[in-house]
């Protein structure tokens, strides 16, 4: 019999699918393998099925890292990847492990430029697990490398810049677990641990006391001497001797030789040099006509219980349970049985009698199996729930709110579940002829629960609220628009809560925002992201309009003018949002957007209100302003107002401060229904600003006249006074 008992797809570190490894095989006369996916039963449930159609014996398998010393790898066999078996709580958490280490290591690859994300592994390879293999041969495709291997030689490998350390449980552990949990444990590539001979049986003997079964002996890198050396070992422990290629990728280690490294080194005190070819084709023939493998699979077949057995299909999906695996532990049956001993040893065929009698005392089926087989009815509604089973998707709302027709509805989709009532009678009623059942599944509908009809009465408009800004500079206009794009189509669902600040994101330059008037300290000043409050404060008002409920609004410390007190919403990255709760009991849609008049406009739709909202605001008191502060323009910050003494520009009038008071109105028509206060405001006197320029002023041309005129005079008298000083050179001549 040819096998090959290790093989690996993309589901972990393979290159090839399920089907590619089977094709393979077929090619290669194969008569039975096993796919052994590292720490994942995914996909094994497909290859077993496919490899039935194509007549190819096949057997449930993984291979679990380990470490105890160095990294020693478990292969497990014979395990019922559809159970709740103890093994997989483990594979959960070395799922996370994994996970977590290929994200560090991408974050470390970030800090040398190689940008790769777990997504785009994902969509690359179509693999459902990421390992460092993957990463080494998207950096070599994207040009970051020049091959896999350098990949690993320069980052990968332990001790290389972007190696981080992985998640183990030890070997014994894990040749436990799989015992546990029903299948055949067996080291995988022994001549890869490079222990010399005593602390290779050491390690078998402490293996075979915690449940050892196998040593994959035949392996494409071992020496005859090493095969030797475990198959003396199998036969002194009463081990298996399974065989398998460990491939990866179908093209490199089915076709091409096997072709270890030129240096020298020691394995289990064989010196070996040069190259070492192994054909793989003519390695798996040679495991024909060697006496102890013939029946590797067979072995590995037999080692478990098989017959009887429940067989279940459903549409080309077929899955195979064990009755005989599980173990009775209700008190009951003795007093069925009238007094006759009932144990946990009872023969298949006694049990299906109490099954029978159970049946005859009103019982359902699927009670009598539930007390019978504790567990196989658990193990039973798994499979039909993750093969059989479909979740009715509901009708959805489209929110399209750039197009005429705002709302699309995606039509509801039932689902269905298996019919377990008649499921449990046909297997019932083939139990009492047959130890082998053959159960087709019948399904029934599962309705879903939002219809179309439900989703219309979503779409009716709840609100509308604007603000004007044609008097804003360009740089405010531009963070409006910017805003209110970032926040349009926003789906807020019933009972979430909606945050400005985390639906516009930071108000920075890297975000898209400028620089524009925005307050602080008590005056207008030039800031990141001017104007966005604007934005904030109609999304507020068409929210106060559409009954939701407010959580966080806070107001300015001066007035704004583009809105009444006590209804403005000051909003910044650091302690100041706006936030609201959905609480209409349907989702709402927001649709934002600014006209070519510059208004900013809010709509709010969802269910239709059974009242309309309006805003009344009312001035208890003012509070007088200060006058205006003159200030010298030194540094030149308003230079393109002023530049000479005397030259002022107001920078801000001064206004009176005021305390307000903020009302919502309840309309049935024209009948109010009621008058709720909802805020209490104090906004401060805002003090003027005025700047004045700090150069001399130029002269005008009259006192430019005067001047040249003077300097004349004095041109004059020096003409003079050269003169007489001439005429008493001649005198003294």
């Amino acid at each position: 019999m040819l096998s090959d008992l290790h093989m690996h797809s993309f589901n972990s570190d393979g290159s090839a699918t399920y089907l590619e490894l089977i094709k393979r095989a077929k090619q290669l006369n194969l008569d039975a393998v096993a796919l052994t996916d590292h720490d994942t039963f995914m996909g094994v449930n497909d290859f077993l099925n496919e490899c039935r159609v194509n007549n190819l014996k096949a057997i449930s398998g993984i291979e679990l890292s380990t470490y105890k010393d160095c990294e020693i790898h478990i292969l497990g066999y014979n395990i019922d990847p559809n159970s709740k078996t103890p093994i997989a709580k483990e594979l959960n958490n070395l799922e996370t492990a994994r996970t977590q280490r290929m994200q560090l290591i991408l974050q470390k690859l970030r800090e040398f430029k190689i940008d790769i994300t777990i997504d785009e592994i994902l969509n690359t390879f179509k693999t459902h697990s990421v390992s460092r293999s993957h990463i080494a041969v998207l950096m070599a495709q994207k040009g970051y490398v020049k091959s896999k291997q350098q990949a690993f030689e320069l980052y990968l490998e332990p001790h290389k810049p972007a190696f981080v350390d992985f998640y183990h449980f030890d070997p014994f552990s894990a040749i436990e677990i799989i015992r546990q949990s029903g299948g055949v444990p067996v080291l995988a590539h022994p001549g890869r641990l490079k222990l010399d001979k005593i602390d290779f049986e050491n390690l078998i003997k402490k293996a075979v006391n915690v449940g050892l079964m196998g040593i994959e002996t035949y392996y494409p890198a071992h020496s005859k001497n090493i095969i030797s050396l475990c198959k003396k070992l199998a036969n002194k422990y009463n081990l298996i001797n399974t065989n398998g290629s460990d491939t990866h990728n179908i093209d490199d280690e089915l076709i091409t030789d096997f072709k270890p490294s030129k240096r020298q080194y020691k394995l289990w005190g064989c010196k070996m040099r040069g190259k070492l070819k192994f054909i793989l084709i003519i390695f798996l023939t040679v495991l024909a006509v060697n006496a102890s493998t013939c029946h590797i699979y067979k072995a590995l077949a037999e080692i478990t219980n098989t017959d009887p057995k429940i067989t279940l299909s459903y549409q080309g999906k077929s899955a195979v349970f064990y009755p005989e695996k599980y173990k009775i532990k209700s008190k009951v049956f003795t007093h069925l049985y009238e007094g006759q001993k009932f144990n946990r040893s009872a023969k298949f065929s006694e049990k299906v009698k109490t099954l029978k009698l159970i049946k005859s005392q009103g019982w359902t089926s699927e009670q009598a199996f539930g007390f019978m087989f504790s567990g196989l009815n658990k193990d039973i509604e798994r499979w039909l729930i993750l093969n059989v089973s479909t979740a009715p998707k509901n009708a959805k709302v489209v929110f399209r709110p750039q197009n005429d027709i705002k709302f699309a509805i995606i039509k509801e989709k039932d689902g269905q579940q298996a019919d377990i009532k008649t499921l449990y009678d046909d297997i019932f009623e083939q139990l009492m002829f047959s130890d082998t059942p053959k159960v087709k599944v019948s399904t029934l509908p599962i309705k879903a629960e939002i219809t179309t009809d439900y989703c219309r009465q979503e779409t009716f408009l709840r609100s509308r609220f604007s603000t004007g800004f044609s008097s804003s500079s360009a740089a405010r206009k531009h963070n409006i628009r910017l805003a209110f794009k970032k926040l349009d189509g926003l789906v807020v669902p019933h009972g979430e809560i909606m945050s400005f600040n985390k639906a516009v994101g930071p108000r920075s330059a890297y975000n898209g925002f400028v620089e524009a008037k925005i307050i602080m300290g008590g005056r207008y000043e030039e800031g990141i992201g001017g104007g966005v409050c604007q934005a904030s404060t109609t999304v507020y008002n068409a929210a106060l309009l559409a009954d939701m409920e407010i959580l966080a609004a806070n107001h300015h410390s001066l007035r704004v003018s583009y809105i009444e007190p006590s209804f403005d919403a000051m909003v910044n990255g650091s302690w100041s949002d706006l936030k609201f709760r959905n609480n209409t009991g349907r989702d709402i849609y927001i649709h934002s957007y600014c006209t070519d008049s510059s208004r900013a406009v809010v709509e709010i739709y969802g269910l239709q209100m059974p009242y309309r909202i309006t805003r009344q605001y009312k001035i208890l008191s003012r509070i007088a302003h200060s006058g205006s502060e003159k200030i010298l323009d030194y540094e030149g910050k308003y230079s393109k107002y002023v530049k000479y003494k005397g030259q002022t520009h107001i920078v801000q009038q001064p206004k009176d401060g005021m305390i307000s008071e903020g009302f919502l109105r309840y309309y049935k028509g024209e009948t109010l229904l009621k008058e709720v206060k909802i805020r209490d405001d104090r906004y401060a006197p805002q003090k003027g600003l005025i700047v004045e320029g700090t150069l001399a002023p130029p002269l005008t041309p009259e006192e430019d006249e005067i001047i040249d005129n003077k300097a004349n005079e004095n041109d004059d008298k020096l003409f003079d006074l050269d003169r007489i000083l001439k005429g008493f050179e001649n005198i003294l001549q």
